[in-house]
């Protein structure tokens, strides 16, 4: 990494907030999809340590860094900003960044909207041999007519959302009567489409990838371990509350090899699938017919301690190797 010998500078854009949301607001607080403001510390003291800390720069809006992005055609920016409302809110960043030709950290504009939508991008999971539960989508409440075709226990879920938002153990249903329940008060709440999908048993886990089209530097399977129990979540949905539960302690353990290598060569041609990523998690389910993908998640969480940063660890990379590995990256795609 030469920026120290430079003038290039990494600029974070981020919106954290002080910690956990508070626990009463319930699963529809979208502060839930937000950095906290620990995790934005631990990233720039990472970046400091790679380039320099007098090379390192935040701006907690977006709107900040496009009043400034003139000042910024030769530096590298770290997006880690989650917006809002808007369903394309994950590729507002890299598309201001690609308008200006500035290199950035992560996806491009068009992966992280086409990851952001959980249907549009079964096409993509499958096209690449990868199996995804078969689910159906509601846009209005005339869809709803439509649930006996879905099979069940399913879970019913905003199709735009992360982090669980929305997501609380009523989501998991067993009947066409219950998904119509929980999927009016999506509708109402978060005014959007309503994803409805079979309900997949087992292991909980994420495939993370790091790397590019020439080579692949992590491609390791991590789950999560809740308070000392590698089940915990195998009956049951990864919830909003539990997230936020300060007395649940989750730790990522190295699974990679409970997964065959033919489904480790899929994900790599999934990452592949994309012009630009450097940085995905393939979450879903390891259950009695294989594993399943739930979603494709290029806004992953970069703290030290998440899962990427323990799959990079199991191939012997340190956080500030990852780190300087996003920014060389972002050097390598520049437009």
């Amino acid at each position: 990494m030469v920026l120290r010998q430079n003038s290039r500078r990494v600029v974070l854009v981020a919106d954290p907030i002080a910690g956990l949301p508070d626990s009463h607001a319930g699963e529809f607080n979208r502060d839930i999809d937000r950095p906290w403001s620990a995790t934005i510390e631990q990233i720039h003291t990472g970046l400091a340590s790679v380039c320099g800390a007098d090379h390192v720069i935040t701006y907690n809006s977006v709107s900040d860094f496009i009043d400034n992005a003139r000042d910024h055609r030769d530096d590298i920016v770290f997006p880690y900003w989650f917006g809002q409302r808007s369903r394309s809110r994950h590729g507002l960043l890299p598309a201001v960044c690609e308008a200006y030709g500035i290199a950035f950290v992560g996806a491009d504009a068009f992966t992280k909207i086409v990851c952001n939508d959980k249907l549009l991008s079964k096409s993509i999971i499958r096209d690449a041999g990868l199996q995804a539960p078969e689910a159906l989508q509601l846009h209005a409440e005339q869809d709803l007519e439509r649930l006996g075709l879905i099979r069940y226990p399913a879970v019913v879920k905003p199709n735009f959302e992360g982090t669980s938002l929305g997501i609380a153990d009523k989501n998991l249903v067993d009947s066409a009567h219950g998904a119509e329940v929980v999927a009016r008060e999506l509708m109402k709440s978060l005014r959007q489409p309503i994803l409805v999908e079979e309900f997949i048993e087992g292991r909980e886990l994420s495939i993370c990838l790091l790397g590019d089209h020439e080579s692949m530097r992590v491609v390791e399977a991590m789950a999560w371990e809740i308070n000392g129990d590698p089940a915990f979540l195998d009956k049951r949905l990864f919830t909003y509350d539990l997230k936020i539960d300060e007395n649940l302690r989750a730790e990522p353990r190295y699974v990679t090899g409970d997964i065959d290598s033919g489904t480790m060569a899929a994900a790599v041609k999934v990452f592949r699938s994309f012009d630009k990523v450097d940085a995905m998690r393939i979450d879903g389910r390891l259950g009695p017919s294989g594993f399943s993908v739930i979603e494709l998640t290029p806004d992953l969480y970069l703290g030290p301690d998440g899962e990427l940063s323990a799959a990079a660890a199991a191939r012997g990379f340190s956080y500030t190797d990852v780190l300087e590995f996003l920014l060389d990256s972002a050097l390598k795609g520049r437009t």
